[in-house]
This record gives structure tokens, sequence and C-alpha cells, in this order.
């Protein structure tokens, strides 16, 4: 089995350390794993990870500090290790943190890497301490292997071929400013401080021939012809594995180190140079990984190995913990639902039933269905930091789409039914409504309906715009479509045609849903004039909502709030048809991508002469190695 730790963190920050890693193993561990022997991994987890002192302590968000970001890094790590992979790939497990939580994160990659695991992982610009914990090393400049071998020997191999590292540098340090190109402007400076020190007779050669050299060299050493011999007697199949790496290995410079023990996959990280080579990538597809090259499914391996159902509780009871613990998910809304609720209330205080109660109360009805239904775009924050933990699971085959749409759909059902009954309760006696509990019942079920398509509208734009304000305008614009085409600002009767009214209109969730409520609120009353005098005509609701409002009573309420409930559904599928649309797209356009960077790479200013104009881009700067008085191959 293989893991692989994205180089962004992305966690629920409401749940703390503990909770987190037991939701992980309760999605993946497989299905005739005890209670107790997912608690003892758990807890194996937690001190491989050296996690003790904060297991109980929340991650953090935006309201609540939380643990450290070296904490973090090691947590997403022990996300992975519950399922005891074999193989495990690192995406800079240390970029972003200080000197010291870095060594503590490769501490616990070599404590991971001495039970039998193979760890690979892309580090750039390793301090001293944690370049001594690596094993073997991989050096790439511009897509070519410039040393690919045993870490401790990386020195002596700089040194044979005329390069030593300085004594007091880090290597690492040395080994990427001899095979960066991009700063040779840096040499004519170099030189000239050389000459005034006067250390001239230090050869001081251009980043691009040391790099020559550097490749000359490693192609026709010991090392290389070991290398490739090895890659050439494990099958092929097997190499597969290592397919993680396709995507790390495209960078313009990266620094690999492998720590790993003598285990039954010891020699993995020899298929890095191999799987650079081909054209290979992987999706997702359900439950499993698929790796594929050139249109071809070369090697698939399950993902969670949970029952579906197993995974829904989990996901439900995970989210719903979410969602209670974050003040600002639902909490936050409930109360400005309510404040919002009074003060409706106030406004359209008791209407009574005369003649100019009419317009009141589909003022007060197109107010509920419309701005009350917009205040839903709220959760569009939350739903954006969720479609991060989303993707990165469902990259590691954690559950299905289908599963994690109904398990949030449920979860939040409890929230939206709070926030309906409480804002339909508050109104309904304020504004004295039709009387009736059917009356009411109906009111709280076409606002929670509005709210869900609105959520669900939500889900739809953070899964296409994963940007929070081009979310926020995309969803408010679309609201604000939505309110001007419901029949409250204009009549559906009186929309253009073409095609205001049709489609849009018939499309339109909350005409449907202001359809319902002008009928459940109008149907069954009687109005009477302004100024009653003996034999004056009462109007019946049924005749203000036919000839003023043109609202057809063919059909039921119930109708109305039938095809809001669809329009629901729909939403949802919609969704659902996007991820997957994403997950079957993703390889062609990661293929693209590739190409397109490793065309780039061939227009990088190191490929390029230096201008013949003054430039101060181009200045050359007094280099490190000739303040320090070091030997160097810059000077």
């Amino acid at each position: 089995m293989e893991a692989y730790v994205t180089q962004e963190d992305a966690f629920l920050g409401t749940l703390t350390v503990r909770e987190t890693i037991t939701y992980s193993a309760l999605l993946r561990l497989p299905r005739n794993t005890t209670k107790q022997s997912i608690n003892e991994t758990i807890e194996n987890t937690i001190i491989e990870t050296g996690l003790q002192d904060c297991a109980d302590h929340t991650i953090g968000n935006w309201h609540s500090r939380g643990i450290s970001g070296g904490e973090k890094k090691r947590l997403s790590i022990a996300l992975e290790l519950v399922t005891q992979p074999r193989l495990l790939v690192l995406d800079e497990p240390t970029s972003g943190l200080d000197s010291a939580s870095a060594f503590f994160v490769i501490q616990a990659l070599r404590n991971t890497a001495s039970n039998d695991r193979t760890v690979l992982s892309s580090i750039h610009q390793p301090s001293s301490e944690v370049f001594e914990l690596f094993d073997d090393l991989l050096l790439l400049s511009n897509g070519e292997t410039v040393y690919f071998g045993e870490a401790k020997m990386a020195v002596k191999f700089f040194a044979d071929a005329g390069f030593p590292c300085p004594s007091k540098r880090n290597p690492s340090d040395h080994f990427l400013r001899c095979i960066n190109s991009d700063f040779d402007c840096m040499t004519n400076t170099a030189m000239t401080s050389g000459e005034k020190s006067g250390t001239t007779n230090v050869s001081c050669l251009k980043s691009a021939e040391i790099r020559e050299k550097l490749l000359h060299n490693y192609q026709r050493s010991t090392i290389a012809s070991r290398t490739l011999a090895t890659i050439r007697d494990i099958p092929i199949t097997v190499s597969i594995l290592s397919t993680f790496l396709a995507g790390l290995c495209i960078h313009y410079l990266v620094m690999i180190s492998s720590i790993r023990t003598t285990g039954p996959c010891n020699d993995l990280e020899l298929f890095i140079l191999y799987v650079y080579l081909q054209e290979t990538y992987f999706m997702t597809s359900d439950q499993e990984l698929w790796f594929i090259q050139e249109g071809h499914i070369l090697w698939k391996t399950s993902g969670s190995k949970a029952r579906w159902w197993e995974q829904l509780s989990t996901l439900t009871i995970r989210s719903f913990t979410n969602m209670s613990r974050d003040f600002g998910y639902y909490w936050l809304r409930i109360i400005v639902y309510i404040i919002v609720s009074f003060c409706v209330g106030s406004v359209f205080h008791d209407l009574g039933n005369g003649y100019n109660s009419l317009l009141a109360r589909g003022s007060c009805g197109g107010f509920i269905s419309g701005f009350m239904t917009f205040l839903t775009i709220g959760g569009l924050p939350s739903f954006l930091e969720e479609m991060k933990i989303f993707y990165k699971e469902r990259q590691n085959g954690h559950y299905g789409v289908g599963i994690y749409i109904l398990s949030n759909f449920i979860s939040s059902f409890p929230f939206l039914v709070t926030l309906s009954v409480s804002s339909i309760s508050i109104t309904y006696v304020m504004v004295k409504y039709h009387p009736g509990i059917s009356h009411f019942i109906y009111a709280a079920l076409d606002l929670l309906f509005a709210m869900a398509v609105v959520e669900s509208c939500m889900m739809v734009v953070a899964a296409v715009v994963p940007n929070f304000l081009m979310g926020v305008i995309i969803g408010a614009g679309f609201l604000g479509i939505m309110m001007a085409t419901a029949g409250f600002f204009r009549f559906i009767y009186d929309l253009p045609k073409p095609f205001w009214r049709y489609p849009i209109s018939y499309i339109n969730y909350m005409a449907w849903s202001l359809q319902g409520a002008y009928k459940n609120e109008m149907i069954g009353l009687e109005f009477e004039p302004h100024d009653p005098s003996p034999g004056s005509p009462k109007l019946k609701g049924e005749d203000f909502l036919t000839s003023v409002l043109g609202i057809s009573l063919n059909y039921s309420k119930w109708w109305d709030l039938a095809v809001v409930f669809g329009m629901l559904l729909a939403y949802r599928f919609l969704f659902f048809s996007i991820l997957k649309f994403k997950e079957r797209a993703g390889p062609i356009f990661q293929t693209l991508y590739v190409k397109r960077t490793l065309h780039q790479l061939k227009k990088r200013p190191s490929f390029r002469k230096p201008p013949s104009f003054p430039s101060k881009r181009h200045q050359p700067v007094h280099s490190l190695s000739s303040q320090e008085g070091l030997s160097s191959p810059f000077h």
C-alpha cells in the first residue's frame, strides 16, 4: 500500500488531533478490523509521529489558535500512516517551517522508515542537520539527473568532479548553487572580486559549465551504472508504484531525499529516474487510484477498505461535529436569521385582513423567499474549506463523491431545519399569517428547501471557482438574477418571453418558492375594503392571485414545493457531475500542464544569453564565497 502527503495541509480546524486521526482510520482501515486494533493503530501512530502532547488539542481555525505548523505537518503524515503504507511519498514536508520544526518532521520520517517502510520526499533547501538524516539523494537540474545515490557520497562526488564543498557550508546549499544556472551573471563580479583579493588562481566557472561537467561525470560514473542496472532488474509493474513522483519531478530544481532501511520495498526510490522519463500520471475513480500512461491503465490500487455505509456514517458524524463546533458555519447564521426575523416581524406586525394588507403580505413573502434565502450565501467560505479537504482525501481514495455529497446533506439538515423553523416561528406569529398548522408546516418546508437549494448552488460555485472572492461575486450575481425573475419585482407574466420568462423563470427555484408561499398565504382568506360599508364586497385571496399576481391555480402549492425539492436534487446532481468531470478530465489537463512546463523550461533565463544593453536585473552581485574568503567553484 502507498500513501502521498501533499505540500498543503488541509484539516477541519474544529477537530482535535486524535479525532482527525480516528476519522481517517475509520474511513480507510479494512472492514474486519476490530475496534481494539483501530485504537491501537491510532495510539501507535500518535506516538510514532510525536504528537502525544497535542493529541487532545484542536487543530485551529479562524477563531482558535490551535497547534503549530510543525505539528500540523506531522499530523498530515500521521493521517497516511494509519494504513501502514510500505511507501510514503511527501511533497516538500518542511515548507514554511523553521529549522527546528523541519528537523523534528524529518526525524519523525526517519523513525517511520525504521519500520520497514520507504520514505520518498522532495526537499528544498534543507539545513545541515536535516541533510545528515538522508540516506539517498537525487539532484535534478533542468529536468536532468545530476546525482542519484547515497547522500553521504554526494560530497565526495562533487569533490572528485572538482567542486569541493567548503568546510563551513551546508552541503545542500553548495549542491544547489552548483547546479542552478539562473545567476551566471554573478561570475564576472566574482572574478573581479577575486582579482582584487589576490585569489585569481582559483577557478571561476559559470553554473551552466559546472552543471554540464557534473552531468558528464555522473553519466559515466559507476553510481549511474549501478542505478540503471537495478532499474532493469526490477519488474516494470512494480515500478509503477512510484508514479506519485511524476508530479514532483517536473520542478526546475528539486532535491529529493530517500530515507529508508532494509525492507521489502527498499529499492523503490530507484524508480524515480524511470518515472520522470515517462508521461505517467494518476487519477482517482471511486475507491481506487488508477495509473495511466498513453491512455492505458498500467496499474491500480485500492483506496479505502471500509464499507460504504461505514464511510457514510463516519463522514456524517465528522461533518456534523465540525458544523457544531465552528461558530461561523451555522450558529452565526442562526443568530442573524433570528435577528432579521424579529426585524421583519416588527416591520410587518399584525397586517390584518384589509385591502391594504395584500401588498404588504406579498412584500413580506417576497422578502422571506428572496432576501432570507440570499443570506445562505454566507456558507460559501466553509464550503471552500471543505472542498480542500475533499480533494486531498479523494486523491488518496478515502471515499467516493456520492458518499461525500450525501453525508454533507445529512449533517447539514438539522441546522437548516433549525434555521427555517426558528425564522418562520417568529415571523408567522408576529405578522399573523394564515392560521393553521398545515400552513405553518408548509411555510417552514418552503423556506427549508429554498435554503437547501441555495447551499447546493454555493457548492457548485465552490467546485467550479475555488476562490472566495470570485465565489462570492458569482454566487451573489446568480442569486440576484434569481430574485429579479422570481415574480416579485416584476410579475412573471410581464417578463420578456424570449429568455427571461422562457426558460429562466421556469428553472428559477425562487419563482416556484414564492408562488407556493403566495398560495399558502392567500388561498382561503377574504380581505375587506379599507372603509367597509354595508354591501361592500370582500376580495378573495384566490381572485387576488389570479387577477393581480397572474398566478395559476391549476396546480396546488404542494406542486410548487415539489418542484423546489426537485431543483434541490438537480443542483446536488450537478455538483456530483462537476466533481466527477474534474476527476475524469484531470489527467488530460495534467498531461497538457506537464508538456507546457517542459516547454517553458527551455525558455528559462539560464538558456538565454544576457542582453547586450545594461539592465539592473542582470547587474553582477558579489558572491558570498568571495566575501567569506572560502574556496568555491564560484570563487
